[in-house]
């Protein structure tokens, strides 16, 4: 994809912003309504496995559902040969991986108020019937008023036995150091695999350590199947009883 392409014929591309296994996003500018966005692209292999490209449209559809504060606003989704596209608020960012890597630990209360603005985003997913899959600091992105908010909902699944066909039995999707054990399994996650995986983000962010630490990936998702979850305590020990109930509740 080329700087200074036109998608739709009124988004006009200016430069890369990221990319991962699902896409690109661009920051790019809306001419009919004169403002800036974020456009996540994905282009389709007519001779490949159309999986990632059914989970990206599936994305637009799902993500369009949800209207909360704490989720990223989607202004526009559509095809244009064989990319499609995804138009959203362009934010200022920074993620929560680089605010706690210039913060470090964060005091409980800013960690609290923050789980609470991704729980809150979440309830809202959960109750449209999807399932994020892929909590991590890396997907909390701040806006210009500080406010966090989920993004990449491009590994997202709707809760209904409609969507399985398009994750395989045997596929692992998410990303290891927050994965639910049930992912690991190849089974189908729910609203509690994002509710471990938040635990595993408040581990982080109160102690600036993922609940689970190995250099080889396979070990590291063993100890996620295997291995008891770690205490908050036992990392920072003046934490609050009650905050490490709730962490270890939630990564149980």
């Amino acid at each position: 994809m080329d700087a200074e392409r036109w998608l739709g014929g009124r988004y006009q591309l200016r430069w890369q912003i990221g990319a991962g296994g699902i896409g690109q996003v661009w920051m790019a500018h809306d001419q009919v309504l004169g403002r800036d966005v974020a456009i996540k692209l994905q282009n389709a292999d007519p001779d490949g496995d159309r999986s990632a490209f059914e989970r990206f449209v599936r994305e637009a559809r799902s993500a369009a559902t949800l209207q909360h504060p704490n989720v990223v606003t989607i202004f526009d989704s559509g095809t244009e040969g064989d990319t499609a596209f995804l138009v959203m608020e362009l934010l200022p960012g920074p993620t929560l991986t680089g605010y706690l890597a210039l913060h470090g630990p964060l005091a409980e209360q800013e960690a609290i108020a923050l789980a609470g603005q991704v729980a809150a985003g979440l309830a809202a997913a959960h109750c449209a019937g999807v399932v994020h899959r892929d909590i991590k600091p890396a997907n909390l992105m701040f806006d210009a008023r500080g406010t966090l908010k989920i993004v990449d909902f491009g590994i997202a699944r709707l809760t209904q036995a409609t969507a399985t066909r398009l994750t395989a039995t045997n596929a692992v999707i998410g990303s290891p150091p927050y994965l639910s054990p049930e992912q690991l399994h190849g089974q189908q996650a729910d609203e509690r695999s994002d509710i471990y995986s938040l635990g595993g983000v408040m581990m982080t962010m109160l102690t600036g350590r993922a609940p689970f630490e190995e250099t080889h990936p396979l070990a590291l998702l063993e100890q996620h199947l295997t291995a008891p979850p770690p205490q908050i305590r036992d990392r920072r020990p003046g934490i609050d009883p009650a905050l490490n109930a709730l962490v270890a509740q939630m990564l149980s």
